[in-house]
């Protein structure tokens, strides 16, 4: 009976074994440190990021070993040194998290160097079983039905349901991590939202190694212009890339072809491909930009170049071979070689005197949350300059601003109303009251209220939801003593799309003064936006983002808010790398 036990005893130990995959860590190059211990914290257990495993010292390295699940793929991890009272300090500040990704093998080594991010290649990874593929769409398909206030806005059920099968269909086969993403963001797109996108800035570190950390980005800056795709800035050591050189093939692929494929897996509202081709355009600035995210899951670099099909500026086709290059290491050269590429996002923001008469204020974005000068106070120096200065006329440039903080928005709005004003409300809405219980595991929010409005809302006849104390079919804005006094002009394009479509609507709506540049993005019909749920998809590890009031004016065109005063961007604009839309302005305001 004995040697029975033992035998079972020994079996189940045998499986424990077999059920885990060891990793030995093996870290070099510390900083000196006294009174403190060295650790690692990461995502899976073992490991968390509220506790930290510490490594033991020899005379090379820090060292340690541990073993997790057979059933997982790869884990997110960093390096921490934790003091005597507990404090920690993480290396990597600021990046990605790094990766460990199992193979076939059941140990995996970790060499690793502090505060040096090593290359990964995802090729290495394995592909998403079908029936965890068939999960996160089934997941997927239900957070979009239940609490997206605008997935009827531009479909009907019947066309809902038909895309979310084509989902599904994409999902019969096992899939790369990448193909998930493309697949989830061709999907999300249909709904025709400027806030719903597999959003890079909420991805893990794991989904943004693949999709933004690769060596497969183009070397250049590039600006869609009428469908067709140039060259603005280049990060090779070929001089025959220069501004206004146009790319008419990628991989043998048309541009045309890849504008459409690229198009279906963008985000905007309604019928505004002017946005979506805005946000395809390549700056070499920012977190992530969003044709460096969709490329390579269209066209994949061969053997580490794309092949470009090119027009020079004499209008000489040629063919060459460029080589991919990390989008950080791309963006790095293109700073230093460009002085129009802000190094900072506080640089975004600028106020000056033009002339003795006209004054301009530059805000190029409203995403405030981690500024480094306090921008009230930026905001207020800047309009007691041009009150000193005794201007006579104002340019507020928000050209390739999406949008951000609503309060950026209120807070300008005491600078610029000169009269009381009463504005026409859109419609607010939402499509659900509690977020279903299948359905939370997988949302995450900064505010947990909006899980569940029970007791707050009111069915509509059109089965959508509204606030019992709701939005009055108008708001009135008083006139602020504090207003610029001269003409104002706001300078619009396409990116406004968010906060920044609110306040072309207002100045509109106001009279604040006149809208100059190119039509606005977003849709005067409305959008959504407001409070955002983060969902995650289990297996794939996708996020989505879903927006939760949804702004309504279902009589109006869907169209974004067209300029008082036409002043387009040119093709000599774009070559010259001139910013020819303000001179033109001035010109026209001196006139």
């Amino acid at each position: 009976m004995k040697q029975i036990n033992l035998i079972i005893t020994l079996l189940l130990l045998a499986n424990i074994v077999v059920g885990q995959n060891n990793v030995k860590f093996n870290l070099t190059n510390v900083p000196a440190i006294e009174n403190a211990r060295v650790g690692i914290r990461g995502n899976e257990k073992p490991l968390s990021w509220q506790n930290t495993f510490f490594l033991s010292a020899n005379d090379e390295a820090y060292i340690g070993e541990l073993s997790f699940e057979n059933n997982t793929t790869f884990f997110e991890y960093k390096y921490v040194i934790e003091d005597n009272n507990g404090n920690v300090t993480y290396e990597l500040d600021g990046q990605e998290n790094r990766l460990g990704i199992f193979t076939n093998l059941a140990e995996l080594t970790l060499n690793d160097n502090w505060d040096i991010q090593p290359e990964y290649d995802v090729q290495n990874l394995p592909l998403i079983p079908v029936e965890n593929l068939k999960e996160d769409a089934e997941i997927l398909g239900k957070a979009l039905w239940e609490l997206h206030p605008g997935v009827e806005r531009y479909q009907d059920s019947i066309a809902y349901f038909s895309k979310l099968y084509e989902l599904k269909i994409a999902f019969t086969e096992p899939v790369s991590y990448a193909r998930a993403y493309k697949e989830i963001s061709k999907f999300v797109a249909t709904l025709k939202c400027g806030h719903t996108f597999a959003n890079p800035f909420n991805q893990t570190g794991f989904i943004n190694n693949i999709i933004l950390n690769q060596k497969d980005k183009l070397p250049f800056g590039v600006e869609w212009f009428k469908g067709r795709l140039f060259i603005t800035k280049n990060a090779t050591d070929n001089n025959s890339f220069s501004s206004g050189t146009e790319i008419i093939a990628i991989n043998g692929m048309p541009i045309k072809a890849l504008a459409d494929s690229l198009l279906a897996l963008t985000k905007g509202d309604g019928s505004n491909d002017a946005k979506r081709f805005s946000d395809l355009n390549v700056v070499g600035y920012d977190y992530y930009e969003m044709f460096d995210v969709y490329l390579p899951l269209i066209i994949s670099p061969e053997k580490g170049f794309y092949e470009l099909t090119v027009i020079s500026e004499e209008g000489l086709t040629r063919v060459e071979k460029v080589a991919a290059i990390e989008r950080n290491k791309r963006n790095g050269i293109l700073q230093k070689r460009y002085n129009s590429i802000p190094s900072s996002i506080e640089e975004t923001w600028e106020y000056k005197l033009l002339d003795d008469k006209i004054a301009y204020l530059k805000l190029g974005t409203f995403s405030v949350w981690d500024f480094k000068i306090d921008w009230k106070k930026f905001l207020n120096a800047a309009f007691r300059e041009f009150d000193k200065a005794k201007a006579e006329k104002l340019i507020i440039d928000i050209r390739g601003n999406e949008g951000g903080a609503d309060e950026v928005l209120e807070e300008l709005r005491q600078y610029i109303q000169k009269v009381d004003c009463n504005v026409k409300n859109f419609d607010e809405r939402l499509r659900y009251t509690r977020v279903s219980d299948e359905l939370q595991p997988y949302i995450f929010t900064w505010d947990r209220s909006v899980l569940d409005f029970s007791g707050r809302v009111r069915k509509n006849e059109n089965g959508s939801y509204s606030f019992v104390n709701g939005n009055t079919k108008t708001t009135t804005y008083n006139r602020s003593r504090k207003a610029f006094q001269g003409d104002i002009y706001l300078l619009v394009n396409a990116a406004n799309s968010s906060a920044t479509f609110y306040l072309a609507k207002y100045f509109k709506d106001c009279s604040f003064g006149k809208i100059v540049g190119a039509t606005t993005g977003g849709s005067k019909k409305g959008i959504n936006g407001g409070n955002v749920l983060f969902l995650r998809l289990p297996n794939s590890k996708i996020e989505v983002d879903i927006p939760i009031f949804g702004q309504f004016n279902d009589y109006e065109i869907d169209e974004g808010i067209k300029p008082d005063i036409p002043v387009d961007r040119t093709f000599e604009d774009l070559k010259s790398g001139s910013d020819g839309q303000l001179e033109r302005l001035i010109t026209k305001l001196n006139e």
